[in-house]
Order: C-alpha cells, then structure tokens, then sequence
C-alpha cells in the first residue's frame, strides 16, 4: 500500500509532532542515561515486543515510508488507512501531500484524540483499559491490530531518533545501507537496537554467516557494539539534540531558521539555561559543534 509520494511532512506539521513528542523521548532517554538505564530500557522494550508480538517493527527501518504508514495506521486503524491510500491514489502527488498534510495537522489539533491515543496519567490509563475491556470481542480484536502498528512505530521512531543522536545518522538509513553490505552500517545500527540482529532476517543472515566463517574481526567488533550502550557518550544536553534528531528525522533541520528552531525547543518546553539555548545565538552555536 503505497500511502503517499514522499515522505517528508510540511514544516509546520513536523514542528508540531517534535513539540508534541519530544517531551516524552526525552523522558525516556533520560532514564537510559542513568546507570544500568540503557538496559532496563531496552528490556521493557523489548517486554512489549514480545507481548504484543512486534517483532515485525525492525522492518520498519528498511523504508521510510514503511515507518510513516505504520504510525498513520497506528492512529486512524487499517480500513480506515486503506480507504485513504485508495482514494490518495487517484490524486496527484502535489495533492496527495496536500491531504497527507492536512491530516496529519487535524490530527495533532486534536487534543481529544491525543489524550485518548496517548493518555498521560494512570488513571487515563486505566479508563482506557476499562473502555476496551467494553468492547464487543472483534472490536477489542481491531483495537489490539492498532494498538501494535502504533507501538511498533513508536518505538522504531524512537530507536531512529536516539541513532541520529548517538551515530548522526537515521535507522532508516543506516539499515538499508547494512542490508547492502556495509559493514560500519551493520554496527552502527546493532549499536542502537539490538533487536535487529535477532529479528531481522538479512541481519540474522550476517551474523550467521560471520559465526560459520569464523570471522573474528567482525564478530569482536559486533560484541564491542552489542555491549555498548548508546547513551553512554558524551550528550551534554540531550533535549536539545533530541529535538535537533527528530527535525533532521523528518528531514527539516537543516531548511529551518534557527529562530523556527527555538521556537519547537520552547514549544516542546524545554529548559533553556538547562539546555543552554538561552537565545538565538545559542541555538546557531549548538547547532555548529
């Protein structure tokens, strides 16, 4: 299903979304970034992996456009995503980025609709069990399809914005270059999940073939990789490169005017003596190291 011609939202709707998120990975990165943290991460990720069986999600790095879909499906459902493909397809592409757009824009002025997607205290939480726990058995089937296609995308966006962080480079392509044979690629992004060498099929293919071939090298510098945490370097203010990650995500980082830029740290509401982005001159500074 092929949803839209490229891949890259407008401006102003992916400085929504980092606003809108950037609040939740930084939390997240945090507690990576305390002792041990990486790895309590990584295993609660890695429990709801296994739990809602996602294990598909490392796929999602393959392709750009994989991810994108996944998170729209994610959020409106899958009969609803394909009826929007459907009728994406019978318009140009200037137009299907106009829809795509638009969609996306109702999406995050819907507060209602956040709040229940993505609900914020455990009292939200709990009524949004108990509503699912109402519904008839093959509603509750469909809300659980949904659920996985969000869950996978969201922690594959994740793992794609701590790469940028950590590698100055994206997932999504960082595996399509390993997938080619690129070996620095192949280590650059076991680095940051390690799930690819255990669910993705050409990933596992390499590591199998480097075991049989007694390729000492390889494996030495793979364990180095899987052993490391990612957030273990040197991120002095990590909300700050967190919000400049997931701009350079959508593609954006670099045609925003650093004014543009402050403004998505504020909205995302970021401390800036904490962050040192006290002004606009800070932020031109950052940007530079």
């Amino acid at each position: 299903m092929r949803m839209y011609s490229t891949v890259r939202p407008d401006k102003e709707l992916a400085k929504q979304f980092v606003a809108q998120f950037a609040p939740e990975y930084l939390e997240l990165f945090r507690d990576a970034q305390r002792a041990h943290g990486w790895q309590q991460l990584a295993r609660a990720l890695n429990e709801i992996r296994k739990r809602l069986k996602l294990d598909g999600y490392v796929a999602l790095y393959d392709s750009e456009i994989r991810l994108y879909n996944c998170f729209t499906i994610g959020l409106l459902g899958l009969k609803q995503t394909k009826d929007l493909g459907a009728y994406l397809e019978t318009l140009k592409p200037e137009d299907q980025r106009r829809e795509v757009n638009e969609l996306g824009q109702a999406i995050m002025e819907d507060e209602a609709f956040l709040a229940e997607a993505f609900p914020e205290d455990e009292a939200k939480v709990k009524l949004a069990v108990q509503r699912f726990e109402a519904l008839p058995t093959g509603e509750r089937v469909e809300v659980i399809k949904q659920a996985q296609f969000l869950w996978c995308a969201f922690i594959a966006f994740f793992y794609n914005t701590v790469s940028v962080m950590v590698h100055g480079e994206k997932l999504t392509s960082l595996v399509p270059k390993a997938m080619d044979g690129d070996e620095q690629s192949f280590l650059k992004a076991v680095h940051v999940d390690k799930a690819l060498l255990h669910v993705h099929p050409r990933f596992k293919e390499r590591h199998e073939e480097a075991m049989v071939n007694g390729d000492g090298e390889f494996l030495r510098n793979l364990g180095y990789r899987m052993a490391a945490s990612p957030t273990k370097g040197p991120i002095r203010f990590p909300g700050l490169y967190l919000v400049f990650a997931m701009l350079e995500s959508f593609g954006w980082l670099n045609e925003l005017r650093h004014e543009e830029i402050l403004d998505v740290c504020e909205a995302a509401r970021l401390d800036r003596w904490q962050n040192r982005i006290e002004d606009l001159n800070a932020v031109t500074k950052q940007l530079g190291r």
